[in-house]
Formats: structure tokens, sequence, C-alpha cells
């Protein structure tokens, strides 16, 4: 078990969702004094794939509007920020629900979308999202996990209907969620 303030453990679940996603599987094999052996098995394609397009309905994945993004992963946090930047939003980056509080009371302008992890250190991101809603009532929320939904709402962490982008994400699944949310909440 890791101490506190040390990850949340969910790099198998992340693993298991890349494989999972790429229509591959595992195999585990664990013998008494010799080890556990981890088998990845995917897919081999030799012909080139078009690369799927990345615009909405709306025909924009650009935007103006102010993001709070928390994410507890620095590698993680700094691509999703450089994501959102080069598509012209104003991110305000935190890395957990204190620094992320802060930077919502501090801020002049209106946040327009909270992008938060749900597992943070202290807190979940579900909480976050209530303590922030009082002070920002035009906020619109969009979680992101490692977990799947189902595991998700099964232990709690979530209602059913809650917005969810399941880790690992690729660029043009994050633009099409945070477009449909933010005009979702500017409607």
């Amino acid at each position: 078990m890791k101490p506190a303030g040390r990850g949340t453990g969910l790099g198998l679940s992340t693993v298991y969702g890349i494989v999972k996603q790429n229509r591959g599987y595992i195999s585990v094999e664990s013998r008494l004094g010799a080890g556990t052996t981890v088998g990845i098995w995917l897919l081999i394609c030799n012909a080139a794939v078009a690369a799927p397009s990345v615009e909405t309905e709306s025909g924009t994945l650009s935007g103006t509007e102010t993001i709070l993004l928390v994410e507890d992963e620095d590698a993680i946090r700094r691509i999703i920020e450089r994501l959102l930047h080069a598509k012209g939003y104003t991110v305000l980056s935190a890395a957990n629900e204190d620094a992320a509080l802060q930077l919502a009371r501090a801020s002049r302008e209106p946040i327009h979308l909270l992008l938060t992890d749900v597992i943070l250190p202290g807190m979940s991101g579900a909480f976050l999202a209530a303590a922030l809603a009082a002070e920002h009532p035009e906020l619109d929320v969009l979680f992101m996990s490692g977990y799947t939904d189902d595991q998700i709402v099964r232990e709690g962490v979530l209602a059913s209907a809650t917005q969810l982008l399941e880790k690992p994400f690729g660029p043009d699944r994050l633009f099409r969620w945070r477009r449909a949310s933010l005009e979702h909440s500017l409607v």
C-alpha cells in the first residue's frame, strides 16, 4: 500500500484501460516463489489507419472560456494544460484540491468548466465540485478517471448521470467532451 500523498494506485487500472481500448488482452501467471509474469497481447496492424476527425457538430473545438484543471499526476496535468491552451482556452491548473480552491477564489473571471480527476489525494473530485459550485454557479463539471464508469458508480464515488471521461483518452476525445460540456453550460 502506498503512503498518503504518494499517488492513487491507478497504474494497473490505467494499463488495463489502455489494453482494452486497443482490443488487447492481459494474461497473468503467478507461481509461489517464482514471481508473477504479466503478458500484454495487442493486435498488429500493417495497414495505414486514417486519423479520426476531431470536429464536433458545432464545427469548432476551440474557445475562449476558462477551465479549472485539477489533476494530481504532473505529467498528465501538463499535457492536458498544453492541449487546452493550444485551442485558446484559459487554463487554471492545480495539482490538488487546496490549490484548486485557492485558484477559484482568486479568479476575477468566471470559471466555465471544472475538469477534475475523480480521485484526488485529499478529497474526491465530487466534493471539490460541490465546494466550488456555491461560489461559482456558472461552473459545469467534467470528471476524468482511470476507473471505469461502472466501478466509480458501484463504489458510490459519482452518480450515474455524471459526465465522465475515462482515462486514458486522446486529444480528440478530450476536445469533444470539453466542447460539449462548455456548450451545455453556456445554454
